[in-house]
């Protein structure tokens, strides 16, 4: 119970996923390279980025899929071809396609409760229509902690 009161003082009884998210994410095309997703999340300095056409969610990038996909094996570190080949492919190719999302209106007590569960660090947000209208990662929800401090 001292967690569920806690996490209402901190956060505030009516707010919710709008109020903590990051509402102009970093995104990329699904027509992207791996190489395209690796220099976006350098440039920008985010470890998720959304797969976008327009507003519609394709699906979910994060720095742990590419670490994942281009770490080779042994075998392939003696192919100079082989980082080269990989980072060309699509960015669909190693993508999360339907991720998990969280509709801007849900509270943040239900936001926090789906990346525990689901173990996910960052979790997009979309509208009642299902168009992408930003991102939360759990550095967004430290942010906002800190603030109510």
């Amino acid at each position: 119970m001292r967690s569920r009161v806690c996490a209402q003082t901190m956060f505030g009884g009516d707010m919710n996923a709008r109020d903590v998210m990051t509402a102009t994410p970093r995104t990329i095309s699904s027509t992207a390279s791996i190489q395209d997703a690796i220099d976006e999340m350098f440039a920008s300095g985010v470890r998720h980025l959304p797969v976008v056409e327009g507003k519609e969610l394709h699906g979910l990038v994060c720095d742990r899929d590419l670490r994942s996909y281009l770490l080779p094996a042994d075998e392939q570190l003696l192919d100079p071809d082989y980082a080269r080949e990989r980072a060309t492919a699509s960015v669909m190719d190693i993508a999360i396609r339907e991720p998990i999302t969280i509709e801007e209106g849900s509270s943040v007590r239900d936001v926090i409760d789906l990346m525990l569960e689901k173990n996910i660090s960052a979790v997009p947000v979309v509208s009642s229509a299902g168009q992408l209208v930003g991102i939360i990662s759990y550095v967004d929800i430290l942010r906002r902690l800190r603030e109510t401090m």
